[in-house]
Formats: C-alpha cells, sequence, structure tokens
C-alpha cells in the first residue's frame, strides 16, 4: 500500500544503479546484465517465469515467439518477464552478489595484468634467480586458477 504525501524510501542501498524505478524508466541493466542476475538469483523465480526468461534470453526468441509457443498472449509474456526483472534487481539491491562478484573479478583481472608485468621484469633481468621466476609462475597459476573460480 503506497504512503500518501511521501515517497517511500528503502534502506537498502542501491548497487550499481540498478533498481526497480531505473527498470520502470528503461535505465535498468541490459540483457547482459539480466542474465548474471538470472544466473545468481534465478531461483527466486516461478518455474513458468524461470522457463519465459530463458526463452528471452538464453534463445533469444521474441516475445511474439515465446506468446505462440506458451499460447500465451504476448503482452503475458512482457509483464511476467517485466516482474522477472524486477525480482532480479531488487535481490541484487538488497543482497548484492552481483556487483561483488563484478568486483572481486575486476581485482582479479588486475592482479593478473600486475603478474604479466612482473614476468616481463623477471626476463628482463640479465640473470633472474629461479625463486623469482618460480614464484612469479607460481602467482600466475594461482590468479588463474581464481579467475576460473569467479
Amino acid at each position: 500500500m503506497p504512503l500518501t504525501g511521501r515517497a517511500r524510501r528503502s534502506t537498502v542501498p542501491e548497487r550499481d544503479g540498478w533498481t526497480s524505478e531505473a527498470l520502470q524508466d528503461g535505465d535498468g541493466p541490459g540483457p547482459a546484465g539480466l542474465v548474471l542476475l538470472y544466473d545468481i538469483y534465478g531461483g527466486l523465480l516461478t518455474p513458468k517465469a524461470r522457463r519465459l526468461f530463458e526463452l528471452r534470453y538464453h534463445r533469444d526468441l521474441s516475445l511474439a515467439e515465446i506468446a505462440a509457443e506458451e499460447q500465451v498472449s504476448r503482452q503475458a509474456v512482457h509483464d511476467v518477464l517485466q516482474r522477472s526483472a524486477r525480482t532480479l534487481v531488487e535481490a541484487e539491491r538488497r543482497l548484492g552478489l552481483a556487483s561483488r562478484y563484478r568486483r572481486q573479478r575486476a581485482i582479479v583481472e588486475q592482479a593478473l595484468r600486475q603478474s604479466r608485468r612482473l614476468a616481463a621484469c623477471v626476463r628482463r633481468e640479465p640473470a633472474p634467480s629461479e625463486e623469482l621466476v618460480q614464484a612469479a609462475r607460481a602467482i600466475r597459476r594461482a590468479l588463474v586458477a581464481l579467475r576460473r573460480e569467479l
């Protein structure tokens, strides 16, 4: 029930500009952002919403194609997808797992770039110690493994 006279404010902080209001304005996450949110929070959706989401974003079907396949109206498909997007965005706004994932991924990528710089410095040394070479390789292997886990 909406409050009259004042805007309703949430105490949960907004993450990366992904808000339900942004979805209504057409400024929410794009398809790739929604797919990431779905990968994390898709279990919160109903089975029908998951099926429609997958048809739209994984199989890249149009609303009309989905409507024909599911024997519902195009508007019904649109409404379910909009509700699903709002649910995913709200889950991200409250929990922030996708934002955390992206921050962690960026840190690992930065560390990998630095490990490449380190390897280049080691190669330029006239006679690098074997210990330094092994340490640089071990760092790189660990970062590559971490990136695979993310």
